[in-house]
């Protein structure tokens, strides 16, 4: 009997089998292509941060170069004088065309000149910088740029002295 009622099961489990259509395996299509949308939104979602923080980060080139111009001409005019100018004219420095920052050395300040580009004053640097920066080293220089390269409230500073050590200061894009 209770054979008999296995045999009849399975007989019921086949029929239903055959009763019921056969689908294509749709489904395992659906779940690829939802999981290569996922992978693909993800990885569009990274490089769209890392293009927002190479752009800022490519901003930052230009008072690197900069400043490592104005040593170099301290250094010829120094070479010619016997003392370091002190003032960019002095030295023949001019920042670079459309530049996103303002230069400070002793006195003298040269404004940022890109359209759109925060001009920071000397007020607006920290104070242990302002006072390092109006009192460089006894017979030494100090340049510094300071700019606003992603439009937040904060200053992206760099600072190079006689030494030639240039050093990003306040670092904007640490936040």
């Amino acid at each position: 009997m209770r054979t008999e009622l296995l045999k009849r099961r399975e007989e019921d489990e086949a029929e239903r089998r055959e009763r019921r259509p056969r689908t294509p395996p749709r489904t395992a299509a659906i779940w690829v292509a939802f999981i290569t949308l996922a992978t693909v939104l993800f990885v569009a979602a990274f490089l769209m941060s890392q293009m927002a923080d190479f752009g800022a980060r490519s901003r930052q080139a230009e008072p690197r170069a900069a400043l490592l111009h104005v040593y170099q001409l301290q250094q010829v005019h120094a070479g010619m004088t016997g003392a370091y100018g002190r003032t960019f004219r002095e030295i023949g420095f001019s920042p670079p065309a459309r530049s996103r920052y303002t230069y400070f050395m002793f006195d003298d300040v040269l404004r940022a000149s890109a359209e759109g580009a925060a001009i920071p004053t000397s007020a607006a640097l920290p104070p242990v910088l302002f006072k390092r920066f109006y009192k460089p080293a006894e017979g030494g220089f100090l340049a510094v740029a300071a700019g606003n390269i992603d439009g937040d409230p904060d200053l992206d500073i760099w600072v190079i002295d006689e030494k030639n050590q240039v050093e990003n200061s306040v670092k904007d894009l640490d936040d």
